[in-house]
């Protein structure tokens, strides 16, 4: 029975997640992609890993073109590493727990 609670607990948690990155894909557009300190506006495109927006602009100074990316930190990964970790520890639970006969 405990580890039905961990695992209903470990679903919401992945829900919740997917959900979050779903709404910030869903959300993601060039408006989003304002270049700090300056009005220049990107281009913005997904990225699955890691998850989270990319804005890039292309800006010239002194006659010489640069493109600028802004790409979402290799931290975003944890999340979905430790989600993956969890759900073993637990599908491991239920699977070692002796079942008592009534």
């Amino acid at each position: 029975m405990l580890a039905l609670g961990w695992a209903a607990l470990w679903l919401l948690a992945c829900c919740a997640w997917i959900a979050r990155i779903g709404l910030e894909w869903y959300l993601s557009g060039s408006v989003l992609c304002m270049l700090e300190g300056s009005s220049f506006i990107g281009e913005s495109s997904w990225s699955w890993l890691p998850p989270g927006q990319v804005c890039t602009w292309e800006v010239t100074a002194a006659g010489q073109s640069f493109t600028i990316t802004e790409e979402p930190p290799t931290e975003r990964l944890v999340v979905p590493v430790l989600l993956l970790l969890w759900g073993v520890s637990v599908a491991t639970l239920g699977l070692r727990r002796p079942r008592r006969m009534n």
